[in-house]
């Protein structure tokens, strides 16, 4: 009899056989599934992308971003609503003065002095002395346009 223990094959032909009670350990499947998860998120990646290219293509190609304004007709549509606007915050703040104070400001700044406006809301939006403002006995008058000047006759 020969008392040599039993020839073993080499470590990387095979893997020892699993303790009695638990699965075989096979690894070789793994591989290829994260090969196709992977590959599988790159096309969905892919599609993603040539979708919002072409929806912005479809969006935007009417769209001249460099198209020139005819800044009369712009300020034709913009200034009334913003004139309106602002002429309505000078009357509410005339208004208020007027009950806080007993008597209309002299001129459209002592709304700024007492801090009923602020400074820029007395040339929005069109500039500089747009504000025609009279006060007169118990009232006023304000108008869009540059104060009107007795005639000197």
């Amino acid at each position: 009899m020969n008392n040599s223990p039993p020839p073993q094959p080499p470590p990387d032909q095979h893997q020892p056989p699993a303790p009695e009670g638990q699965p075989q350990d096979n690894n070789s499947g793994s591989g290829v599934v994260t090969i196709i998860i992977h590959h599988s998120i790159t096309v969905l990646i892919l599609i993603l992308v040539i979708g919002l290219v072409v929806w912005g293509y479809l969006n935007f190609q009417d769209t001249d971003f460099f198209a020139t304004v005819d800044r009369d007709e712009l300020d034709a549509k913009l200034y009334p609503p913003l004139e309106q606007a602002q002429q309505q915050r000078l009357e509410t703040s005339l208004q208020v003065y007027s009950l806080v104070h007993n008597d209309h400001p002299v001129q459209l700044a002592d709304l700024v002095d007492t801090g009923f406006l602020l400074h820029s809301d007395l040339y929005y939006p069109r500039g500089p002395d747009f504000w025609s403002y009279e006060r007169h006995g118990d009232g006023f008058t304000l108008k869009p346009g540059p104060p009107q000047k007795p005639d000197s006759e």
